[in-house]
Order: structure tokens, then sequence, then C-alpha cells
């Protein structure tokens, strides 16, 4: 009951001054609503778009069994466009395109000026992720033509800039694949040199087959050697002419040197035809890599000529006819309320100063 009376007591005694309460507040009200007349309007325009997976500006894998390929990129891939976006690089190529400088009217000799054109810039640019997993530039100007124009313009100084990030990191693969082409090549001649003169010294043409047809044929002409010996000797026994005994002496002498030669030939080969396949297997093995490093190059210098997706827009920023702000009513409103309540404590506080004076 005595917490009620108090309560009713202070109200009595705000009555009197009921009139200051609501016509104060309707002045500020007033006086605040002819102030946000003159306040600028600005427009918001917005572009939302996904990250492009880095699988688009790869070269395609050499195997038949390849990986599926992603369409739209990762949460790292999201984090470097943000990256991107927030770079001096775009906030540069912004200024300099929309002639932010003349813009915001700020003087370019005076210091601190890009301070200032970067501050005044960063506050009507926003960059942020959507709660869909999607990226969102917003752009705010008193245009509204101006801030679509920014937000598209950004989405697409972002797109190029990643872009060329890309292509400078496939620059620089392809002039390490260059090198190493250019050192595989050497090494792959020297082998091959080293290759030509084994065989030479080893008198080996076709190490696959050459040692069986070597002893192949030595095997023929020995048994043809034996043949004409047998025959010889029958020839003396039976008393052939003198001619005919010579004649079948000298085939046998002639397939006996054939022999020997094949024999020595055969000995050259069996004693490189190890290092000569180990060496040729390496020689191949070498040209395998070589020809894969040049496929490699040849499809990343094909990637790196060609354009490719750095992002996938899904929504172009459009010409905002509704303003951002001021929001004239909640200012007005906001300075009404901030008012009354300030009377109000002011009169509490006096009332009960007051009555502690009276006690």
């Amino acid at each position: 009951m005595e917490e009620s009376s108090k309560i009713k007591n202070t109200i009595q005694r705000l009555i009197p001054h009921l009139r200051i309460l609501i016509l104060f507040p309707l002045l500020v009200g007033i006086i605040t609503a002819i102030f946000t007349l003159f306040m600028t309007d600005y427009y918001k325009s917005s572009t939302v778009f996904y990250a492009a997976s880095p699988d688009l500006s790869s070269p395609a894998p050499l195997s038949v069994s390849q990986e599926k390929v992603h369409v739209f990129g990762s949460g790292e891939d999201m984090d470097r466009l943000l990256a991107i976006a927030h770079s001096q690089v775009i906030y540069d190529k912004l200024i300099d395109s929309f002639k932010l400088y003349d813009h915001y009217r700020i003087d370019t000799l005076k210091k601190h000026a890009r301070h200032k054109v970067l501050k005044k810039m960063q506050k009507h640019y926003t960059v942020r992720k959507t709660r869909f997993r999607g990226i969102e530039v917003i752009a705010e100007d008193r245009e509204p033509e101006k801030a679509a124009a920014m937000a598209n313009a950004a989405r697409d100084l972002i797109s190029n800039h990643a872009r060329v990030i890309i292509k400078e990191s496939q620059l620089q693969t392809l002039n390490n694949y260059s090198d190493n082409i250019k050192l595989k090549s050497i090494e792959v001649k020297g082998m091959q040199d080293s290759l030509s003169m084994l065989k030479r010294k080893f008198g080996i043409i076709k190490s696959e087959s050459q040692g069986e047809i070597l002893a192949t044929h030595a095997s023929d002409v020995e048994l043809n050697a034996g043949e004409i010996a047998a025959r010889l000797n029958k020839m003396r026994q039976l008393a052939f002419p003198v001619d005919s005994i010579r004649n079948q002496e000298a085939k046998l002498a002639g397939l006996t040197q054939k022999k020997k030669l094949l024999d020595n030939q055969l000995e050259k080969f069996n004693e490189g035809v190890e290092i000569v396949e180990a060496l040729e297997n390496n020689v191949l093995l070498a040209n395998s890599q070589l020809g894969l490093l040049k496929e490699r190059h040849h499809q990343l210098l094909a990637s790196h000529s060609s354009s490719f997706n750095t992002l996938h827009v899904v929504e172009e920023a459009s010409i905002p006819n509704i303003k951002s702000k001021p929001i004239r009513s909640l200012i007005v409103l906001a300075s009404m309320a901030a008012t009354f309540a300030a009377f109000l404590i002011f009169y509490l506080l006096k009332m009960a100063w007051i009555g502690s004076d009276e006690e």
C-alpha cells in the first residue's frame, strides 16, 4: 500500500509538468524533422555471387579415370575472394574508376587525402558472407545508378584480380615446366648418345632379338661346317680328285672363320647386352617423363591462354528506387523519445531532491 501510494503521489506531482513533457519532445521532433530534410539521401545496391572451384582453371587430368570436377568453390576459395575484395588493389581501382576524390569532394593535394577517401569509400562499400555461403558486395551512394555501377564494378574487379593471381601462378608453373623440359631433354640426349656409343662398341643393333639371331646363325654355320668336314673325310678316303677336295677344304675354312667371327660377335653381344638394355629402359622412361612434362606444359599453356570463371554470379546489382538512409521517421521518433526520457528523469530527480529536503 505504501509503495502504491508513493507511485500515485509521484504521478500527481508530475501532472503539472505534463504539458512540458509533451510539448518539448514535440518541439524537438519538429526541429529534428526539419533538420532531416537537409540530410542527403543514400541508395544501396548489392550483387551476390559464389566462389568458383579452382578445378575450372586447372588442366584436365591426363589419366582416363579422372576425378569429378567441382564447379563451386570451398570455404577457402570464398575466403580468398573476400581477401581480394578488401585489398588495396580493388580500393585503388574503384577510386580511380569512379573518380571518388571528386565525388566525395576531397582535395588530392591535402595531407591524408588518400586516408580520407579510403575511409569515406569503406563507409559506403561492404563485402560480407551471406547466410547461404555466398558473397554479397554492397555499394551505397547518393546516386542510385552509381551505387549499382560500383557494386557490379567491384564484383568484376574481384573476379579479374583473382584471375590475374591464378594466371601469374600458372605462368610461374609454366616457367618451371619449361626449365624441367630443357633439363630432361639434355638428360635424354646424353643418354641416347651413350646408348649409341655402347651399341657401336658391342656391335648391338637390336638387343631384343639380335642375340637369338646370332646364336641361331652360329649353330647353322657349325652344323654346315660339320657336314662339310664329314664329306671331306669321306672324299679323302675315296680318293676324290684333288680339286674337289680343295674346294671342300676352302668351304670348310670359310665356315670355320665365319663361326669364329659369329662367336666373337656373340661374346661381345653377351658382354654388353645387359648394359644396353638397362640404358634403353632408362631412355624409354626418360622419354616417357619428357613426354608427360610436355603434355602438362601444353595443357597448362592452353589453360593459361583461355578465360575461366573465378566466381558465379547469382544476382546482378540493380538500380535501387528506394533510399537506404536516412530513415527520417526513426530519427524523429528517437529524438522525441530521448527528449521525453531526459525531461522525465530530470523531474523525477528534482522531485526526489525536494522530497529529501522536506524530510
